[in-house]
């Protein structure tokens, strides 16, 4: 059984001309064995222009994570 783990992520801007908040976290994948292993995603949350600042990219990817960070 796995660890319960709590993830904050991690938030960074991505594009020159069109820049993008992007967020990248870890999830644990169940493979065709039966083992975990844990790859790395990642998802464009908007445009620069239409969040705010950090902390509204912050407020959306903590609600990407909750289902992750869920206690069981």
């Amino acid at each position: 059984m796995a660890r319960c783990h709590y993830q904050n992520g991690c938030l960074f801007v991505r594009g020159k001309r069109r820049k993008v908040w992007v967020a990248r976290w870890r999830e644990d994948v169940i493979l065709a064995d039966g083992s975990t292993s844990r790859v790395m995603r990642s998802a464009v949350l908007g445009l620069v222009s239409e969040i705010k600042g950090r902390r509204e990219a912050r407020r959306l990817l903590d609600a990407r994570l909750n289902h992750f960070n869920k206690v069981q």
